[in-house]
């Protein structure tokens, strides 16, 4: 039994059955020229529903000069506990470039940066792409060559360079509130744990950890800095540092729920308790974290509206529509077991 494929409507079918012109189709379901009559409008767009009709991309794309396709950069990182995070994320710029008629090409990272930078340039100059958006960019050398390229691309962190378009959490401001959550309950003898120092939001939030302390009047030998790798096992280790050192700590905040998790399973280890002996605060309201959904105080992020923004302030550019430099997405704590009075100020 051999089937029958229906024949492909055309846009020349379309305006056989609307009654005008080809051309005149062309230009009213691709919303590239306007000044058409109301009546004429709706003809064309009626015959199009009525006969099933769907527009060719690639014909699109070659008549706008426009491809409509956005390019999302991907760390290679199949193990990174951050894949969650990055997911929603990616979710929030697919569900806005959607929302515009665009799609997103996904541009993986390679280990060694001239193949990875050599693949960007190849997707802009060509213009498979449109413009780039960057989640949280470890490579700094990706960054001010991009600047220097001239692409149009917008960061989601912090690009610690003047003039690239980024939008961001409010890093700095998620550092003061861990820090002042357990200030507020009498520690005096905190540590934090943060990424390696070529992520940025891990930077920020170290920063604001420090300042929400030195405004209380804490030592800085009482709030120790400790970097790690930003998993469980990263901050299991640092909490092992942490403890041998001569402060005493009562408090630790951790710059994601991952390396909170590592940091109460070595205190639980060396027989101390959380919170009655030292009180734990994480980052992310990461759910695949941890197995106690009610146990870690944490800081919940929107990274759905993240992503989005990040599309929208793409999109916004693309348009030559105005836009700001750089926009800043807000937090919320949310305090659970793992965080508590001090039990001895002293």
């Amino acid at each position: 039994m051999v089937i029958q494929r229906a024949k492909k409507v055309t846009l020349s079918d379309v305006a056989e059955r609307a009654g005008v012109s080809r051309t005149t189709a062309s230009y009213i379901l691709g919303k590239t020229r306007g000044g058409f009559a109301k009546e004429t409008v709706e003809r064309v767009s009626n015959a199009a529903k009525e006969l099933g009709f769907r527009p060719n991309p690639i014909a699109q794309s070659l008549r706008t000069g426009r491809t409509r396709l956005l390019g999302l950069l991907v760390a290679a990182e199949i193990k990174s506990p951050q894949q969650y995070i990055r997911y929603q994320v990616d979710i929030g710029v697919a569900m806005e470039a959607r929302s515009h008629r665009m799609d997103i090409v996904q541009v993986l990272i390679s280990p060694e940066t001239g193949p990875e930078i050599g693949r960007i340039s190849e997707l802009l100059d060509t213009g498979l792409i449109e413009g780039l958006i960057l989640n949280a960019p470890r490579k700094r050398n990706v960054l001010p060559w991009l600047h220097d390229h001239g692409g149009v691309f917008v960061v989601i962190g912090n690009p610690n360079i003047s003039g690239v378009y980024s939008v961001d959490t409010d890093n700095v401001g998620i550092g003061r509130v861990t820090a002042q959550h357990l200030i507020d309950f009498g520690h005096r003898r905190l540590a934090y744990i943060a990424p390696p120092d070529d992520l940025a939001y891990g930077n920020d939030r170290v920063e604001g950890f420090l300042m929400a302390c030195a405004e209380a009047e804490i030592s800085p030998e009482h709030c120790p800095v400790v970097r790690a790798e930003d998993t469980m096992c990263g901050g299991y280790r640092a909490m092992q540092e942490i403890l041998s050192m001569d402060i005493q700590v009562t408090g630790v905040c951790a710059s994601d729920d991952s390396m909170g998790y590592g940091a109460a399973s070595a205190i639980s280890e060396a027989g101390l308790t959380v919170p009655g002996d030292i009180s734990v605060v994480g980052c992310n309201n990461d759910y695949l974290a941890g197995i106690d959904q009610g146990f870690l105080t944490t800081v919940e992020l929107d990274f759905v509206r993240l992503g989005s923004a990040a599309a929208a302030k793409l999109i916004d550019l693309l348009e030559g529509k105005p836009t700001t430099i750089r926009d800043i997405i807000d937090f919320r704590l949310i305090q659970r077991k793992s965080s508590g009075p001090v039990k001895n100020c002293g």
